[in-house]
Order: C-alpha cells, then structure tokens, then sequence
C-alpha cells in the first residue's frame, strides 16, 4: 500500500525579494517531489524567485496596512482571522512558517483551535537585536514578550547557527530546536578561482539598504584609502532599500560618485558575483548571511563585520578577515591590505570555499526531509 503524502503548508508574508523568501522557495523545491507543498502567502502570488510547478501557491489577499496605528492594528488583527479561517478550512499536517512576525501571527491566530497541524517554525535572524531595530524599543520589547510567551506553542523551532541555538534553548528549554544552515544554490556556474585583473566590481557588497546592514561603514572605509588605491578600483553596493538617498547623499559628500556606484538588485547578480575581486559585508546583526555563502560560491575573498555568527562561517586570516562592526578605520586597513595581496585572496577564497559544502542545496534539502519525514 503507498503511503499517503503529507501536505505540508509553507507560509510567509511574500515571496518578493529577500533572504528568506529565497530560502523558503529553495526548500520548497526541494520538498515537492517527497511531499504535497504549498506556499501560503498574506498578499499576492508573485515571487521573485522560481517555484516548481508542483507547488501551489496561495495567498490569503490581506490588504497591507496603512500608516496610522490604528490602520496597523485592524490589519494584524484581519490577517490573525484570515489566516485562522484558512487553517480551519483546509487541513494541514504540518505548517512551516518563516520570519517573526509570520511566526507570531500564525501561532496566535491557530490559539484554541481544534486539530491543530504540527507546526514548525523558522527564526531567520538575530530577535534581540532585530526586533528593537525594525519595531523601535517600546513595541520591540511588546513583540520580544509575545515571542517568548507564543514560541512555546510550536512543535519545533528551526535556526541557522548555534550561537541561536544556544540562546533558544535558554530561552525555551522545552521546545524542540534543530539547526538547519540555508542552503546554496546558483542556476549559473560557479568561479573556482581568484581574478587577478580589476574587475568593474572591484569591491562588491549586496543586501537591502538598511541601517542595520550598514553600508555608511563601507563608503567611509573606501573614502579613508581613496588616494592609496588603483583609480580603477571601484566600490559597488548591490541592493534596495530606504537608505539609498543617505548614502547617495554621503558618496557625492566625498565626491565618489565616479568610484562608488549603488545598483538594484537584479536577478542577473551571479554576473557582478562573476566580475568582482572582494566582497565587503557589514551588518550589525544577522543570521547565516545568504550574500556571504554567495560570495564563497564564486570564490570571492570575503571581509566581514563581526555578527553573532561570523565565525561559523568565517575564521579570521585564515578563511577571510573580520571587523569591528561600524569600524570603518579598521576595514578601510583590510580592504587597502588585501586588494594589494593577492596571495592572500587566493588563500582566503580557497578556505572559504571548502566551507560550502555544508551548505549545499541537497544536504540541507536532505536535512529538512529527515526533519518533517520523522514526525
């Protein structure tokens, strides 16, 4: 007798742009093929990213919210119904959420209810330091409390490294949790070897333009060693976000409009990936940077600022160099160090690549398999 499928149900806010969203789309692919998937969405199908045909995509059409608080209150309290009503509706085995807030919304909204589905959890970054930053201290700390008090309702708690293992496991001692790295995956080949030419991307950053990622420490390092470096090496910063007039603003202050370039995102990243020598990363907080295991893939020689999980990732001067977070005197010395060594890009690239494969797209997929087939 075949044994029935398990339907398994990934829900998220969108699957436009961002780390997570890739993730989950990439596991989801992966999954098709052993089990029923869905990806539940809370406001449009479109995704920026590929998904097998196998795999339903839905959304619950939540109207975003609006400025005012009362606007942002009516619509958390919509979307705890919508999504209830979807779940009473249609009967999961188990569903996956991604992110905080999608966390929070589900485990409250499925509070009470009657045959409930397993629920697995997912935590995507670094919650002590990234709920003040998004909601402010007051409504950070609101969420931090609700977070504490909810997560306890899940099954399981997935996380990508073990500094947040340990602090959920702290924090949660009778909650299972299960580390899961995220997963590489290129459709374009990979570059095996270090470019000993400038490249037009000569130093290379990706990621949304944010505070938090702090790309201001960048452009200040490269104005510090402007007059010491080749004039054809340039500084490009890849990404989206509600900094990008402040930083323009700052890159024209040091009249660098001609050597640092901010671009958008675009699907056809791997070909600045393919075209760069070194790859600067700057966040004050994260969880397993996608950008950096990226950059590993087209042996691109990494320096990093010192998030709580760099060294899972990172081992200085041996894999890559770390920095002081905001520590722009400090990085503009590595940056200027290593763009005239390179001996030392070969050797930092060569380590760091080694390092992928525990994250390969099949073995992570193989360890989400063995997760959800055990239960």
């Amino acid at each position: 007798m075949t044994k029935k499928k398990k339907k398994i149900s990934f829900i998220i806010s969108s699957l436009k742009g961002g780390g997570a969203e890739r993730v989950l789309s990439i596991i989801a692919n992966e999954l098709c093929n052993k089990f029923n998937v869905e990806i539940v969405t809370f406001y449009d199908q479109k995704s920026d990213y590929y998904i097998n045909d196998k795999i339903d995509i839905k959304t619950l059409s939540i109207k975003p919210a609006g400025k005012g608080f009362l606007s942002k209150l009516f619509s958390f309290l919509n979307r705890l119904l919508y999504i209830r009503r979807f779940y009473q509706k249609n009967q999961r085995d188990i569903v996956i959420s991604f992110m905080e807030g999608v966390n929070i919304s589900l485990l409250m909204s499925l509070l009470f209810m009657r045959n409930k589905p397993f629920i697995i959890i997912s935590e995507r970054n670094t919650p002590w330091l990234n709920l003040p930053y998004t909601l402010g201290s007051f409504w950070g700390g609101i969420v931090y409390c609700l977070q504490y008090f909810l997560y306890q309702k899940a099954q399981i708690l997935v996380v990508q490294s073990d500094k947040i293992k340990n602090w959920a496991s702290i924090r949660w001692p009778k909650l299972e949790i299960v580390k899961i790295s995220n997963p590489v995956f290129f459709k374009n080949k990979f570059r095996t070897s270090v470019s000993e030419k400038i490249n037009k991307y000569y130093f290379l950053s990706v990621g949304r333009l944010e505070k938090y990622k702090s790309h201001v420490t960048i452009i200040k390092a490269f104005n510090e060693i402007k007059f010491k470096l080749d004039n054809k090496i340039n500084l490009y910063i890849v990404g989206d976000g509600p900094e990008d007039r402040n930083l323009n603003q700052l890159i024209k202050s040091y009249s660098l409009e001609d050597r640092i370039k901010i671009i958008p995102r675009s699907n056809d990243v791997e070909e600045i990936y393919l075209n760069s020598n070194i790859f600067i990363f700057s966040s004050y907080f994260e969880g397993i940077p996608n950008v950096i295991l990226e950059a590993m893939s087209f042996s691109l020689p990494i320096i990093s600022s010192d998030f709580l999980a760099v060294k899972e990732l990172i081992e200085h001067e041996k894999s890559g160099l770390i920095f002081p977070k905001g520590d722009y005197k400090n990085l503009s010395e590595m940056m200027l160090k290593l763009s005239k060594d390179v001996y030392c890009q070969r050797e930092y690239s060569s380590e760091a690549y080694k390092n992928l494969s525990n994250f390969n797209v099949s073995k992570i997929g193989d360890q989400w398999f063995r997760l959800i087939n055990d239960i």
